[in-house]
C-alpha cells in the first residue's frame, strides 16, 4: 500500500483513534 494511502486511511479512521492510543499510553505511563 502506498504511504499516502496509508496516511489517508489513518486520517479518515479519525485522529480519534491515534489520540485515544496516545491517551492510553499516557495513562499507562502515569500508573507505572
Amino acid at each position: 500500500m502506498p504511504l499516502d494511502a496509508l496516511e489517508r486511511d489513518r486520517f479518515e479512521a479519525g485522529q480519534g483513534s491515534s489520540h485515544d492510543l496516545f491517551n492510553l499510553l499516557a495513562s499507562v505511563n502515569q500508573e507505572a
